[in-house]
């Protein structure tokens, strides 16, 4: 099986290789897709720095140009999207280990990352567990 990977963030997926090579340079597939949040109003709380305003937040239901599930279609987002799916969607990926300019701007990443529960990590496996796995 060959997967097709859609990227849904607003910037270039841009891979490098164990060497720091750049070996896959992958424009935006349209529009990114984003979670929204939900904010509780400000508490201002009293600390040790002084008066500190405090929100809740929590991530919204909907999340904004995410297509549907498709079969053999990986969809890569940002990993705060990828986080407020968790346990929704199994085909959500987003970068992993950042490689980093001489400013500290990142410029693409060395692999990326699916979340999955704990139970089906594989530590050291080297292999991401397909969906069938989870």
């Amino acid at each position: 099986m060959t997967l097709r990977i859609l990227n849904l963030t607003p910037h270039h997926l841009v891979v490098f290789d164990e060497h720091d090579e750049p070996y896959v340079d992958k424009a935006p597939d349209g529009s990114p897709a984003r979670v929204g949040e939900v904010r509780s109003g400000v508490v201002a709380t009293s600390t040790e720095l002084g008066e500190l305003p405090f929100v809740d937040v929590a991530y919204a239901e909907d999340v904004t140009g995410l297509p549907a599930p498709q079969p053999d279609v990986r969809y890569v987002v940002s990993r705060v999207t990828a986080a407020a799916l968790i346990g929704r969607r199994d085909d959500l990926l987003f970068p992993v280990d950042e490689v980093r300019d001489e400013r500290g701007t990142p410029i693409g990443c060395r692999a990326l990352g699916r979340f999955v529960p704990l139970a089906g990590l594989r530590p050291g496996s080297g292999a991401a567990p397909q969906p069938e796995d989870t």
